[in-house]
């Protein structure tokens, strides 16, 4: 089955379930610039061992890194403006740190976008966060070290954090 795959240009948009199910897909290299990354677009992508360049990303959809339990870090595109529903929920090895962008807001950050990261031990959320949205870190049983929470923070969703910690 597909092991890599290369993308070219700039400006690139991997869409709507685009390497969905693409089990043996171990690498992603990007020459080119991706923009965004749409819905499923990775999903199930369980051999995948390292996001593809995300810095040009501004948009990442629901599940797009749904269950690729073989990744071992996030880093986000300090450009990211929305990012969808459980975007990386099941990538159960990834990541011990996560630093959310501060171009981010809480209100474009969908629900459960860690759910099950268990890897996952720190977090920094942008100071101008008022609210953690629903399920943001829930199963994070990894999540012991630092979590950062900003000054502003009013609102924390339902479980956002249910089960994370020891």
């Amino acid at each position: 089955g597909l092991s890599s795959v290369t993308v070219e240009g700039t400006d690139v948009s991997a869409g709507r379930r685009a390497f969905y199910y693409c089990t043996g897909l171990r690498t992603v290299s990007v020459t080119g610039s991706l923009s965004s990354v749409g819905e499923m677009a990775f999903a199930n992508d369980s051999a995948l061992t390292a996001l593809p360049e995300l810095s040009g990303v501004d948009a990442i959809g629901a599940q797009a890194f749904y269950q690729c339990s073989s990744l071992t870090e996030i880093e986000l595109s300090q450009g990211l403006l929305q990012i969808g529903d459980e975007a990386f929920s099941g990538c159960s090895t990834a990541a011990s740190e996560v630093v959310i962008p501060e171009s981010l807001t809480a209100e474009n950050t969908g629900a459960n976008l860690f759910y099950g990261c268990r890897n996952l031990r720190s977090v920094r959320i942008p100071d101008h966060w008022t609210a953690i949205p629903d399920g943001m870190f829930y199963l994070c049983s990894g999540l012991e070290e630092t979590v950062e929470f900003p000054e502003n923070l009013t609102s924390i969703g339902a479980q956002a954090f249910r089960g994370s910690g020891k």
